[in-house]
């Protein structure tokens, strides 16, 4: 794990990512927290998404983020970004080396209609999505994903956050910083006092 990273996972104000000043994240949320920082390199001002492909021996196979198709770098136009952009889990799949067969995929967000059916016909055999936002919309995305045997779970992704964003938290980050830093101190074991019977 890059050190920036851990510093940004020690600045962090979820205590459930710090253990007496060490990083101590379970496998979901190691590679979640990746798809997370994948997504920071999306240029789109409004919706920022990473993919992360990993297979059995939790080996990082490839990633992703949505981005314009290449080639095309045409101002942002709402209407233009849904002709040309490529979704995160679309590169994913594509950036691959090789197959992407019983891998599994963790995406910032749940995948869309076409990206589901891609997953399907890849071999992915588990999605581990972040959000859910878009949840009524995508819902063909989730009955396909079901209907292919495909497991689906939900990894809240850690907090991430860029060198930008955290010097713009300014002096409230480092107060949440040096409350959570109390919150693992060993607690201090009091010394009895020994009362002396002697006159």
């Amino acid at each position: 794990m890059s050190e920036d990273i851990i510093e940004t996972l020690l600045r962090s104000d979820c205590d459930k990512y710090r253990v007496q000043g060490r990083v101590c994240l379970e496998e979901d949320e190691y590679f979640m927290g990746l798809a997370s920082w994948e997504a920071k390199r999306s240029k789109d001002p409004h919706f920022q998404k990473g993919a992360i492909v990993v297979n059995d021996d939790d080996e990082i196979i490839s990633r992703g983020y949505n981005c314009w198709a290449k080639g095309n770098n045409y101002p942002y136009n709402e209407t233009v970004k849904k002709l040309i952009i490529t979704h995160a889990v679309f590169n994913a799949i594509l950036n691959a080396p090789g197959k992407v067969k019983d891998c599994r995929i963790y995406v910032t967000l749940f995948p869309c209609n076409e990206c589901a059916k891609m997953i399907i016909q890849s071999g992915i055999k588990s999605v581990i999505f972040s959000s859910d936002e878009n949840g009524d919309t995508y819902k063909a995305s989730r009955r396909m994903l079901e209907d292919a045997g495909i497991d689906i779970r939900q990894q809240v992704s850690p907090p991430v956050y860029t060198e930008s964003e955290l010097a713009a938290q300014g002096n409230s980050d480092d107060e949440k910083t040096q409350q959570n830093d109390t919150c693992y101190e060993p607690p201090k074991k009091q010394m009895k006092s020994k009362v002396s019977n002697k006159k």
